[in-house]
């Protein structure tokens, strides 16, 4: 029989986050609406995955064993698009709220702003090549880290999904869109340009929801892997990535994806999640 127990970290902390929602959709009347048979039904099969694969990894030792550290963080792309269906609960949209934090503290609006300043063709490519290079800094940080050594890259899976799970029950709570989806055309977008901004909008029409701005996990997130990094002291990566990792902070609000306050509540809440993740996983080696 199979036991929540013995699966690894990051299975199991996708069981407690998969049950925490299911409970948050069953509980409150109407949440998800048409769309709660499909996300129970997804849930299933992540879930179903999961436990088959620690089934079949009965020597903890083969490339199963990898696969079930990787496969619970290859879910993000599952579970971030889904918290639109279930963040009007807590609040209403709250952009008109984080626009108006955003002119109280800034003066204005950063994210419309930013492109009229720079607006060269050459930079927007730069900005959604940056912003585009999310999943390659993370992808890295875990690939190294295993290579490092097996329990490095056992950390780093466990606090990069236990940090992208946290970002999702804020955005669950706190529903704001962000610029690209609030703000009227043609100021919620940059101009078509090159290959990298013709990227950024394939993929934006093929999954991005009008959810998850606030805090920006893409800023969060990337400094999270800066940090287990330099923990881990793999001081050449850590140097080549975090040009890279600037440039992408900036990228979320001259691609208008973020406010700019949602960039400063993602950088001031990355450390917390970093020692939060580690601590538990410390514990849960204890």
């Amino acid at each position: 029989m199979l036991r929540i127990k013995k699966c690894y970290p990051v299975e199991q902390i996708t069981f407690y986050y998969a049950a925490l929602t299911t409970i948050y959709m069953l509980v409150l009347p109407g949440m998800a609406g048409d769309e709660l048979l499909p996300l129970l039904l997804a849930r299933i099969i992540i879930l179903s995955a999961l436990f088959i694969l620690r089934w079949l990894d009965t020597k903890q030792s083969s490339p199963l064993t990898f696969i079930r550290q990787i496969l619970p963080l290859t879910f993000i792309l599952y579970w971030y698009p889904e918290t639109y269906y279930i963040d009007s609960f807590f609040f209403p949209n709250l952009d008109g709220f984080f626009m108006e934090v955003d002119a109280l503290l800034f003066g204005g609006q950063p994210s419309m702003a930013f492109c009229r300043i720079m607006p060269w063709l050459w930079f927007n490519e730069l900005m959604n090549f940056a912003y585009l290079s999310f999943y390659f800094i993370i992808m890295l940080t875990v690939l190294v880290s295993y290579k490092t050594e097996r329990a490095k890259g056992v950390k780093a899976s466990f606090v990069l999904l236990f940090s992208f799970f946290v970002y999702y029950l804020l955005f669950i709570i706190f529903p704001v869109m962000g610029p690209q989806f609030y703000f009227p055309e043609p100021d919620n977008c940059t101009p078509d340009t090159w290959p990298f901004r013709a990227a950024m909008r394939f993929l934006q029409d093929l999954g991005e929801k009008p959810t998850g701005a606030f805090p920006s996990s893409h800023v969060g997130v990337t400094v999270i892997c800066l940090l287990l990094l330099h923990a881990q002291k793999v001081r050449k990566l850590f140097w080549a990535l975090l040009p890279l990792a600037v440039l992408l902070v900036v990228s979320t609000v001259y691609i208008k994806a973020h406010y700019l306050i949602d960039v400063v509540v993602g950088l001031l809440t990355a450390p917390f999640l970093y020692r939060t993740g580690c601590y538990i996983l410390k514990k849960k080696n204890k």
